[in-house]
């Protein structure tokens, strides 16, 4: 077995000879040592790696989450959007003259009349006009809503790129808003991402 040689003094009177002291330590308990060290290392380094993971995989949920309640709050908008278009689509044109539902229509608005109060008139004052149209502003684009004097935003985020659009009977682009037997809403956000609403128009009827 390896001995250490250690020198040492001589001491009067101890009885000890001066020259070399002799201790014997063992190989195999510093060769434990440290492989329990190791051992410990490694185990502080498994855990680190476990702790990672495990917070990536909550920010990945977390933001899994947020997109998808992003989604979700963007499909009920575009819900209340299109209920609302419906809604006012559905009583376009009624009067006892018949005006046509779609009184002006361009690429950034659309005006919808209906004869409401049956007096052979449209009041542009009153509910029987109702304006959609896009608004740029703070650089960007909305699409808003105007019965009389009330305006309201409805979505913003909207790109340039976003139009009206209306067609005839046969599906091609209507020559004038009285020939429009369907409307379509084409709107793209910043990033690109569409929304394509296809509204159906009703026949001007007393």
């Amino acid at each position: 077995m390896p001995v250490l040689d250690v020198p040492v003094l001589d001491v009067p009177g101890s009885g000890t000879d001066s020259g070399t002291q002799r201790f014997s330590t063992p190989l195999s308990g510093r060769r434990t040592m440290n492989a329990g060290l190791l051992e410990a290392v490694a185990a502080m380094a498994i855990e680190a790696l476990v702790l990672s993971a495990s917070l990536a995989g909550i920010i990945a949920n977390s933001q899994l989450l947020s997109a998808a309640a992003l989604l979700h709050s963007d499909i009920l908008q575009w819900r209340r959007v299109e209920h609302l278009f419906d809604t006012t689509l559905r009583r376009a044109g009624y009067g006892p003259n018949a005006p046509p539902p779609i009184a002006e229509a361009s690429a950034a608005r659309i005006v919808v009349q209906s004869d409401h109060d049956g007096d052979g008139r449209i009041d542009p004052r009153s509910s029987e006009i109702t304006i959609f149209y896009f608004s740029d502003k703070d650089g960007g684009r909305s699409l808003m809503h105007r019965m009389g004097r009330q305006s309201m935003t409805l979505i913003s985020g909207l790109s340039d790129r976003s139009v009206f659009r209306i067609f005839d009977g046969r599906g091609t682009a209507a020559g004038s808003p009285g020939q429009a037997r369907l409307l379509e809403i084409d709107c793209r956000s910043a990033n690109e991402i569409r929304t394509l609403l296809r509204m159906a128009l009703p026949e001007a009827a007393p």
